[in-house]
């Protein structure tokens, strides 16, 4: 877990700024466009989401301090995503760049920070500080 959770921060760490620049585009683009870019969105968020469900998952296992704040986060995670695909349904791309901007890139800026100084460091501790 160590290893995923490692490798998933060393490779999403332009996500924040990449959803950033999805929120802007959307206003500016056909909603054809948008459209096809949803693809892409989903792929950049679904490893955010296994990668939280996997922590919780692990969490309910072991004895983890950061737990109870990663039960915290992840309805919150939930409630924007809906809030997006809600949006996208009505094809509100002024709400969905809002909902992206406003809400999604705090939220993720908010969870890489718990990951890296919380989780991590946990993780980290656990194992010897080995990342295989």
């Amino acid at each position: 877990l160590l290893e995923n959770l490692s490798g998933f921060l060393r490779h999403y760490k332009n996500l924040p700024v990449d959803l950033e620049t999805h929120a802007g585009a959307i206003l500016v683009q056909p909603w054809s466009k948008t459209v096809e870019e949803m693809e892409d969105f989903t792929g950049k968020i679904k490893p955010l989401q296994e990668l939280l469900d996997s922590l919780l998952n692990y969490g309910s296992c072991k004895e983890s301090g950061w737990l109870d704040q990663l039960k915290v986060e992840g309805p919150i995670f939930e409630t924007i995503l809906e809030d997006f695909l809600r949006a996208a349904v009505q094809t509100d791309v002024g709400l969905i760049s809002e909902i992206v901007s406003d809400q999604l890139v705090p939220y993720v800026e908010s969870l890489f920070g718990i990951l890296e100084k919380t989780v991590m460091v946990d993780l980290m501790e656990k194992s010897g500080g080995v990342i295989r």
